[in-house]
């Protein structure tokens, strides 16, 4: 069963919130690249508010990411200098219901497992069209 971990995190200032966005595209680069990270989404809120999700084959996927260079020396060093406010949780989905995602082409529903995953449903199940996954 995978394990899921939500991060958020407030940032003090403009300026902060900006040296972060500098290195963003390195950093979800770095957590995609981490063996068992299984899918990854960020969420900006209001007030500077970021909302991290990802999914892990398991926590010893989630160590891997903890011991990471880059997350311990770029981005935990700056965290303090940056933020105003963080929390990180793990989450276990004891239950996983399908994705759905409706064909633009002929208006039906496909589904698909697992249904954390933006991969699936890739094509309609009806007409076959290609279902695109939506960018995040």
């Amino acid at each position: 069963m995978p394990v899921l971990t939500t991060v958020d995190i407030r940032f003090a200032s403009w300026e902060g919130e900006q040296a972060f966005l500098d290195i963003y595209q390195q950093f979800e680069g770095e957590v995609k690249r981490i063996p068992g990270c299984l899918d990854y989404r960020v969420y900006r809120g209001p007030d500077r508010l970021y909302l991290f999700f990802v999914v892990w084959e398991d926590r010893t996927a989630v160590q891997r990411w903890v011991d990471n260079e880059f997350h311990r020396t770029v981005l935990m060093a700056s965290y303090r200098r940056w933020c105003k406010e963080g929390w990180f949780g793990y989450w276990d989905p004891a239950e996983d219901h399908s994705r759905t995602r409706k064909c633009m082409e002929c208006g039906r529903w496909t589904q698909a497992q697992p249904g954390w995953s933006m991969a699936g449903p890739a094509s309609c199940r009806n007409c076959g069209h290609r279902l695109a996954a939506e960018e995040h």
